[in-house]
């Protein structure tokens, strides 16, 4: 009880006081706490930091309160201090953006920063929860100088996030990647954008394949080096250690990119590269509990052929889409899937 917040166990002893005497006779710990917890979610309200910066420049921010029945509010460090009980804040989403929209300066909603950016996230580091199946989530997108990167990995590389979004990744954000695998906090991983993924990227993210409790998924959406054979089994490995029907079942509302609906996106666990013999030796993986093909339908059948599946019980299996065309440097797009 001593780690809640002291929003909370003010709601505990407002119930005491008020708490009927034929309830919870035997036990009324449960029914305060939950009436407690009630309380307190009634009260929450989720908002988003957004910081910007052109290169070169002061650091702009702003906090979006999405809630707001007139539209999404655009606030300020201070006005949100008069606005609301900061014990009920909560930040959902940090989106960090290299460059500063011109939407943004029209309408005077930016608000430049007057001290250190690991200095304000430290400040405001009391307001983002601790991670669920959905958020807090880090989206990093634009372009930064390689300081620039490196402060940002500084200011965010402590918050354990659920979800990490990340255009043209650059190898001072590693630190964000190697707390969220230390801390089994985060869910996903997307890594998109023109650039190429950096090598040493490539070898901490590969940490996630080997001697995780939960595989966390993993979406490569650029160019990278193409994954080998060893990192397919290590992949399969650990998917088998995860605990599917736990997981899965707290994803009705799982959306990283707030437009995924489609239940086959939701089953996709891994996309990126393999080489050509990691593709082969797939043919052979497992004959134990490999199927002849799937029937799953894929959302681009032209593109995507080669299916592999492995049926572990009536309640799981996992499948494998590659893709039609040859990827350049002999390698292939692959996907994926948990079936249950």
């Amino acid at each position: 009880m001593h780690h809640v917040p002291y929003s909370f166990l003010q709601n505990v002893v407002s119930n005491m006081r008020t708490f009927p005497e034929d309830q919870g006779k035997d036990d009324p710990l449960p029914l305060l706490l939950r009436e407690a917890i009630s309380k307190d979610m009634m009260h929450r309200r989720q908002i988003i930091l957004y910081l910007c910066q052109e290169p070169g420049q002061p650091w702009f921010y702003f906090f979006i309160d999405p809630q707001e029945s007139n539209g999404a509010r655009f606030l300020s460090l201070n006005q949100l201090w008069f606005t609301f009980n900061f014990n009920f804040l909560r930040v959902d989403s940090v989106e960090i953006h290299g460059g500063t929209p011109s939407s943004l300066l029209n309408r005077g909603a930016l608000n430049q920063l007057t001290w250190r950016l690991e200095g304000f996230m430290d400040m405001i580091r009391c307001m983002i929860g601790r991670p669920t199946a959905e958020v807090p989530k880090l989206c990093v997108s634009g372009t930064f100088t390689n300081d620039t990167a490196a402060e940002i990995a500084r200011a965010v590389a402590g918050i354990e996030f659920a979800g990490v979004n990340i255009q043209n990744s650059y190898p001072e954000f590693d630190p964000i990647f190697i707390n969220c695998l230390r801390t089994n906090s985060v869910r996903w991983f997307r890594i998109y954008g023109t650039e190429c993924v950096p090598h040493a990227t490539i070898s901490v993210l590969k940490t996630c394949f080997r001697g995780c409790a939960r595989f966390s998924r993993l979406w490569l959406e650029t160019n990278h080096e193409a994954f080998n054979f060893d990192d397919f089994e290590a992949i399969f490995a650990a998917l088998e250690r995860t605990q599917f029907p736990a997981e899965l079942s707290q994803e009705d509302e799982w959306d990283p990119e707030q437009d995924v609906d489609d239940a086959e996106e939701k089953r996709r666990f891994f996309f990126g590269a393999f080489d050509d013999d990691a593709i082969a030796a797939m043919a052979t993986f497992r004959p134990d509990i490999a199927e002849d093909e799937t029937t799953m339908a894929v959302a681009e059948p032209d593109a995507w052929d080669l299916s592999f599946r492995w049926k572990f019980s009536d309640a799981l299996a996992i499948e494998a889409f590659t893709s039609s065309e040859e990827e350049p440097e002999s390698m292939r797009c692959v996907k994926i899937f948990v079936t249950l």
